[in-house]
C-alpha cells in the first residue's frame, strides 16, 4: 500500500475512532450517506450559549431533498473505485521520486508542548457525520464499473500520470469534505490540563519585559494606532496595565476573565513586536513569548464555560478570546466564543437604550463591546451559514462608535464601516441563503441580491472614502505597519460578501456558466484585491499569515470557488492564471501555520486540477481524455462546485419552465453546500493530499 493510501486510511478510520479497523474497512463500502439529518436523535441539546448542532452541516445547508439525494447516489457509486485509484497511484508513484512528507513544527516549542497537549478531553463526545442508507446501495454499481474501465484502460504510457493524480485527489477532496466531526465544546491545539493551584500558576511572559512594551504603547491616548491599541480600543479596554498588575501582582485569586484579557492583550502585544523587530535574537525571544501567550490563552478559552456572570469583563475577555480563534481561522470556535459574548450582551441590556444613561461612559463602554460582538456575530454567521445571534428589531441603542485620543475620528468612522458591513452580511444570509429564501423564486432572490449588490457598491465607495482619510492621517507618523493589513482586507472581504451576493442572481437563459457576469467580476475583483494586499503587507511572514487568517475565518470566501467553476465551465485560460497567481500568494505563508497549509494545499490541487481539466477538455477529440474529461465532471458535480448537467440548461434557451427553476434552486444549494465543506477542510483535524498530512500546530 504507498503512502498515500495509508495517509488516507488514517485519516478515514480517525474520524471514526469508536470502530475497529478491521470493522471499518467491512463497512466502508457500503456507506451511501455522509448527511446527519437535522431531526435525527443526539444527545446534545441546544443550549443559549450557542451549543449543538454547529457541527451538522446537513440542517443548515441542503434544504432541497432531491438534491441530497443525487448527492449521496453519486458518492455511493464512486466509492466502488477506490481500488483502482490506488492502483493507479502506486503506479504513478513509481514514476516519481520518492521522499517523506514535509515535517512542519512551531517555532519555539515551549515547554515541549506537543507532548502534553490534552487530546482526551471530550473524546466521548465527538460523532462522526456519517448515515447509512440502504436503498441507495443497489443502484451503486454501473457507474463505478464504467469508470474501472475506463481507468484501467488508460496506462502510464499513454497518459499523463498527472491525470491520475488529480483524480486520486478529486477522490479524496470527496471523502474529506463528507467525513465531519461534531463536538461538545470548543477544543484548541495548544490546551494543558489546569493546575492544582489554577491559571494563576501558569508560567507568564518576564514582568521586565511587559513593563517595558507597554511603556512604550500606552494605550491609544499615548501612541498611534497599532495591533495591540486597536484590538485593545475596540473592545473597551482603557487601562490594560493595571489589569497586568492584577494578574502579575496578585492581592487575592485572579478572575478567570481578568487572566483572559491579560494573556489575550499580551498575546496581541508581543505578536505584533515579532513582526515589527528585524533583529534575529529579539525576534525569536519575542517568539517564545507569543508561544507562552498562546498555551495559556488556549488553556483558558479551553475552560470558557466557567465564563457565566453576565459583567463587562466577561464579554471582554469573551471578544479577546473570539479574535484569537479568528487570527487562527477557526470560525466554528470562534462562533461558540463570541455566542456566549452575546448570549450575555443580551441578558444584561447592552443592546437596548436607556435615555438616563446614554452619555456615560459606562453606557459608551457598553455599547463599543455590543457592536464588536455584533460585527463578529453576522460575520461568522455567514461564513458558517447560519443564523445570528442578534436581530436587528431587537436593537435601539445608536448605530456608533466612539474612540477618543489621537485619530480617534478616523477609527470611529472606520468601526462603523464594519458595522455597516455586518449588517449587509446578516440580510446576505436572511434573504438569500436561509432555508426560508431558498424556498423563493429565483426570480425574486435575483431581485432581493440586486438590492444587495446596489448596497455593497454604494458601501464600497464609502469604505474607500473611510480608507483614503485613514492613510493621509497615518502619513509621518510612526504608527504600525500592519494598520494597512486591515483597512485593505476589508476590501477584500466585502469584495468577497458581494460575489456571494451576485451568485444568487442566476445567469441568462443559454449561458454555459453557472455564474452570472456580476457575480464573476466581483470574483476577480476580490482576488485582484487579494494579490494586492498580499504585496503590500510587511514582509515578515507572520503579518500575512494574519491577514490570511482573518480572511479566510471571518468570509466565506467565495471568490476561488467561483473562478474555479467559472474556469471549468470556460476554460478561461485569463481567470486560470488569476487562480494560480493566488495558490502562489498562499505558498510562502504556507510553513507558518498547519491552517495556511491546509488552504494553500487546497487551493494548489484545484489549480492542478484545473489546469489539468482544460487541458482534457481541449483534445477531447482523443476518446481516453474525452472518458476523463467525464470522469472529472462526476467528481466536480459530487463536490458540488461544477453541475454535470449545466450544458442541458444552456440549451433551454428562451423557454421559461418550472423546471429550470426548480434546476436552478437545487444547484444554487449544492454549490453552497460544496464550498462550505471544502473551506471546512481547514478547520478538520488532518486533510491528506497526496500523501501529505498537516497535524501540527500553528505557529506565531
Amino acid at each position: 500500500m504507498s503512502p498515500t493510501d495509508h495517509a488516507f486510511e488514517g485519516a478515514f478510520s480517525e474520524s471514526l475512532e469508536n470502530l475497529d479497523r478491521e470493522s471499518l474497512f467491512r463497512r466502508k463500502s457500503k456507506l451511501a450517506s455522509f448527511f446527519i439529518s437535522p431531526t435525527s436523535p443526539s444527545k446534545y441539546t441546544p443550549w443559549p450559549l450557542g451549543r449543538g448542532h454547529w457541527w451538522i452541516r446537513a440542517s443548515l445547508l441542503i434544504v432541497n431533498v432531491y438534491s441530497e439525494l443525487k448527492i449521496d447516489e453519486i458518492g455511493l457509486r464512486l466509492s466502488n473505485i477506490e481500488g483502482i485509484l490506488r492502483d493507479v497511484s502506486q503506479r504513478s508513484a513509481s514514476s516519481h521520486s520518492s521522499s517523506s512528507p514535509p515535517q512542519y513544527t512551531t517555532p519555539q516549542q515551549y515547554l515541549a508542548i506537543g507532548a502534553s497537549v490534552v487530546d482526551d478531553q471530550d473524546s466521548e463526545d465527538e460523532e462522526s457525520a456519517f448515515r447509512h442508507d440502504s436503498a441507495i446501495v443497489d443502484q451503486a454499481t454501473g457507474t463505478g464499473e464504467d469508470l474501472e474501465h475506463a481507468i484501467s484502460s488508460i496506462t502510464i504510457d499513454n497518459a499523463d500520470p498527472d491525470l491520475h493524480d488529480a483524480l486520486l485527489n478529486l477522490k479524496l477532496l470527496v471523502e474529506l469534505q463528507n467525513r465531519q466531526s461534531i463536538r461538545s465544546r470548543p477544543r484548541f491545539p495548544l490546551q494543558q490540563r489546569l493546575p492544582a493551584g489554577g491559571l494563576g500558576q501558569l508560567p507568564l511572559p518576564p514582568v521586565n519585559v511587559v513593563v517595558g512594551l507597554l511603556k512604550y504603547a500606552q494605550g491609544i491616548l499615548a501612541s498611534p494606532p497599532g495591533l495591540f491599541t486597536i484590538i485593545t480600543s475596540y473592545v473597551g479596554i482603557r487601562d490594560f496595565m493595571k489589569l497586568c498588575q492584577t494578574v502579575y501582582f496578585p492581592a487575592q485569586d485572579v478572575s478567570h476573565t481578568t487572566y483572559t484579557i491579560v494573556i489575550a492583550g499580551l498575546y496581541y502585544l508581543f505578536l505584533e513586536q515579532h513582526i515589527l523587530v528585524s533583529a534575529k535574537g529579539t525576534k525569536e525571544e519575542f517568539a517564545s513569548y507569543v508561544q507562552i501567550c498562546r498555551i495559556n490563552l488556549e488553556t483558558s478559552l479551553a475552560n470558557a464555560l466557567v465564563f457565566a456572570s453576565p459583567r463587562i469583563e466577561t464579554v471582554q475577555a469573551l471578544l479577546l478570546g473570539t479574535l484569537y480563534a479568528v487570527h487562527m481561522s477557526r470560525p466554528t470556535v470562534a462562533w461558540f466564543l463570541n455566542s456566549a459574548a452575546a448570549n450575555i450582551c443580551q441578558i444584561a441590556g447592552f443592546h437596548r437604550h436607556k435615555q438616563s444613561a446614554s452619555e456615560t461612559p459606562a453606557a459608551k463602554l457598553k455599547s463599543a463591546v455590543f457592536w464588536q460582538t455584533y460585527i463578529n456575530d453576522r460575520a461568522l454567521a455567514l461564513r458558517l451559514h447560519r443564523a445570528p445571534m442578534i436581530q436587528d428589531y431587537d436593537i435601539s441603542i445608536p448605530r456608533a462608535f466612539s474612540f477618543e485620543g489621537p485619530m480617534g475620528l478616523e477609527m470611529s468612522g472606520v468601526a462603523l464601516m464594519w458595522l455597516k458591513m455586518a449588517a449587509v452580511q446578516g440580510q446576505v444570509y436572511e434573504k438569500l441563503y436561509s432555508p426560508a429564501a431558498i424556498a423563493l423564486p429565483r426570480s425574486q432572490l435575483a431581485e432581493r441580491a440586486r438590492v444587495l449588490g446596489a448596497e455593497c457598491r454604494r458601501l464600497e465607495l464609502e469604505a474607500e472614502h473611510h480608507r483614503a482619510v485613514m492613510a493621509r492621517s497615518l502619513e509621518g507618523t510612526a504608527a504600525s505597519s500592519l494598520i494597512p493589513m486591515y483597512t485593505k482586507g476589508d476590501e477584500v472581504q466585502l469584495l468577497s460578501t458581494m460575489t456571494l451576493i451576485y451568485r444568487a442572481i442566476p445567469p441568462p437563459l443559454g449561458s454555459k456558466s453557472r455564474f452570472c457576469d456580476e457575480c464573476v467580476n466581483a470574483a476577480r475583483s476580490a482576488m485582484q484585491s487579494h494579490l494586492k494586499c498580499m504585496a503590500t503587507i510587511n514582509s515578515d511572514i507572520s503579518a500575512r499569515s494574519i491577514y490570511i487568517h482573518w480572511n479566510l475565518a471571518l468570509t466565506h470566501f467565495t471568490p476561488i470557488f467561483v473562478l474555479f467553476g467559472y474556469v471549468i465551465e470556460t476554460l478561461s485560460v485569463e481567470d486560470l492564471q488569476l487562480l494560480h497567481a493566488v495558490g502562489a500568494s498562499l505558498e510562502g505563508c504556507a510553513k507558518s501555520s498547519e491552517t495556511i497549509q491546509k488552504v494553500w494545499r487546497l487551493c494548489e490541487v484545484l489549480c492542478r486540477i484545473t489546469r489539468l481539466y482544460v487541458d482534457i477538455k481541449t483534445r477531447k477529440q482523443e476518446n481516453q481524455f474525452k472518458v476523463l474529461g467525464d470522469r472529472f465532471d462526476a467528481y466536480l458535480d459530487q463536490l458540488g462546485l461544477v453541475s454535470m448537467d449545466r450544458e442541458g440548461v444552456a440549451d433551454l434557451g428562451g423557454v421559461d419552465l418550472p423546471a429550470l427553476d426548480d434546476f436552478q434552486t437545487a444547484d444554487l444549494a449544492s454549490w453552497i453546500s460544496g464550498s462550505q465543506d471544502l473551506m471546512g477542510l481547514a478547520e478538520q483535524d488532518v486533510i491528506n493530499l497526496e500523501g501529505y498530512s498537516f497535524t501540527g500546530t500553528d505557529g506565531p
